[in-house]
Parts: C-alpha cells; sequence; structure tokens
C-alpha cells in the first residue's frame, strides 16, 4: 500500500478510536450488553404470555414455569395450536377442566406443584402424549386415568405419605415410560406383562417386596430402577431381558444377583449400593457381567 494510503487509514482508525472512546466518556450504549432477541414466532416457541397473546395462532409450545402461578391463566384457551404446555415449579392447587378442550395438547408439564389429586380435570385430556405430576402433595389419583390411551409417558411421585395408589394405572395401555415414585406401592401385579410397549420403569421409594417373574416377559424394557424399596432377590428370569442397559436395586435387602445376570449382554449400568451384597458376592457379580458393564457398590459417583 502507498504510504499516503496507509497514513490515511491510520487517520481513519484513529478518529474511530477517539469517537468510540467519547461515547463511552459520555455513557453511551457502549457499556450495554444487548439481550438476545426472542425465539422467532415460526417456531412457536413462547415463555412469555403476553408475547404468545399477540401470535395467539402460532403458539406450539408455552413455558409458564416457575412464575408463581396459583391457577392456570384461562387465555390459554386461545392458544388452539398449542402442543406443550409447561406449568412446572408453580403453586397450582388444582387445575382447569378448560384444559380437555384443547385437542392439540400433547405435552403437560405439573410437576412441582401443590396438586393433591389428578381428576378427570386431567384425565379427560384424552390426546396427551406425555404428563409429568411429580413432586406434588398427591393424595388421590382418579381410576379414569386407565382411560388416556394415547398416554406414552407417565411420571408421577408424591410428596406426601399419605397417597392412595391408584391400581388402574397399570391398565394405561400404551405406556413407553413408566415412573412411579413414593407412590406407596405394595406390589407389582403380574398383568404389568401385557405393557407391551413399555420401556423405561422405575418406582423407586415404594413398598414392593417382590419383583414379579411377569415383569421380564415385558418385550421393550431396557430400563428397571425398584431402588430404595423392600426386594429380597431378583428372580433369575431377569436373564432373559437380552435389551435390559439399566437396572437398579440399590437401598434393598438384597443379599446375592441369580447366576442369569451373564446373560445380560447389553447391561451398561448396575446400580447395587446400599444392599446386603458382600465383597465376595460383588466380585463374583463383576465376574458374570460383560466387561463393559460399570458396577456401582457404594454409591459413590451416582449416575
Amino acid at each position: 500500500m502507498p504510504i499516503i494510503g496507509r497514513r490515511l487509514v491510520s487517520i481513519v482508525t484513529l478518529v474511530q478510536i477517539l469517537l468510540v472512546g467519547h461515547s463511552v466518556c459520555l455513557g453511551q450504549s457502549n457499556d450495554r450488553i444487548p439481550l438476545p432477541d426472542p425465539p422467532p414466532v415460526e417456531m412457536g416457541y413462547f415463555d412469555d404470555l403476553d408475547r404468545a397473546l399477540l401470535y395467539s395462532d402460532q403458539v406450539r409450545s408455552l413455558n409458564l414455569r416457575g412464575m408463581g402461578l396459583k391457577q392456570v391463566p384461562s387465555s390459554v384457551l386461545k392458544f388452539q395450536n398449542l402442543e406443550i404446555l409447561d406449568l412446572a415449579n408453580n403453586d397450582l392447587t388444582t387445575v382447569p377442566a378448560f384444559l380437555s378442550q384443547m385437542k392439540q395438547l400433547r405435552q403437560l408439564f405439573l410437576n412441582e406443584n401443590q396438586l393433591t389429586s389428578i381428576g378427570q380435570e386431567i384425565t379427560n385430556c384424552s390426546d396427551l402424549r406425555v404428563l409429568n405430576v411429580s413432586q406434588n402433595p398427591l393424595v388421590r389419583i382418579d381410576p379414569s386415568i386407565a382411560s388416556m390411551r394415547n398416554l406414552e409417558k407417565l411420571m408421577l411421585s408424591s410428596t406426601s405419605d399419605e397417597v392412595v395408589f391408584q391400581e388402574e394405572i397399570w391398565d394405561v395401555p400404551h405406556l413407553r415410560v413408566l415412573r412411579l415414585i413414593n407412590m406407596n406401592i405394595d406390589s407389582i401385579p403380574a398383568r404389568i406383562a401385557g405393557m407391551k410397549r413399555l420401556e423405561e420403569l422405575c418406582l423407586s421409594d415404594n413398598r414392593i417386596q417382590k419383583i414379579p417373574e411377569e415383569l421380564f416377559t415385558a418385550p421393550m424394557l431396557t430400563y428397571i430402577s425398584v431402588g430404595n424399596n423392600r426386594i429380597t432377590e431378583v428372580p433369575k428370569e431377569i436373564g432373559q431381558m437380552k435389551l435390559l442397559y439399566y437396572l437398579a436395586v440399590f437401598g434393598n435387602p438384597i443379599k446375592r444377583l441369580p447366576n442369569e445376570i451373564e446373560f445380560l449382554k447389553g447391561l451398561e449400568w448396575l446400580a447395587c449400593w446400599n444392599t446386603d451384597i458382600d465383597q465376595e458376592e460383588q466380585e463374583r457379580i463383576v465376574r458374570l457381567l460383560p466387561l463393559e458393564t460399570k458396577t456401582n457398590f457404594n454409591g459413590e459417583d451416582i449416575h
């Protein structure tokens, strides 16, 4: 570059630096970082109710999590294309019946609220695929929950010791994920074998004493957690579970696992802490399992 050209560039650069410095001294906007733009309306995702109401026909997902809500705003009825409604971490004690009018609603998150029951105002949402009512002081569940034929994921856990478990939950026909934590469950019925699509089963923190052999005939099960129950043995039929990759039996008075665990060729995780399994049995279990299986007998680095 010619000398004159280089001098012009230097002069321009110097002027720019002086202008920036001048604006900073005057307290102009250089000390402010602009907020990120909200997601494009075309994506259909909203976490602000007022903004969502401006685009009511384009709302697909509405996140009202952690807003201190004591009731569900009736204005959500304006979102007739709403598919995902997240009401978690609020102060809801009831759910309005008008939710069943939202025919496109597929996922409903009510976890971490103050709900004491799951009534027909929820079970009448017949097109739901996902229902999460975890971490609520649940006491009662309406038997009509068995009518939720489209439900694929059901997550319930109660913070109340007075919850009465509803046996009809085992009859929800098309579940793929079932998590029932601290729900005062005494037993797993043999008819669980009829849940042909079940892939993930979590029954931690209950009062279950026995794992039925029928559980191991569920053809799609890959994840089983029965931690913190009263189980004393694992049936040998567990060896039939070729797809099983996660097994948690921690917090149970189990002394040994059956030899048939050697057939669990796909098992990736075994959680076994806080049991009656001694060191010798731990070593035997490790020899039986595939080399790739990660075992946890002490509760450290919990997966």
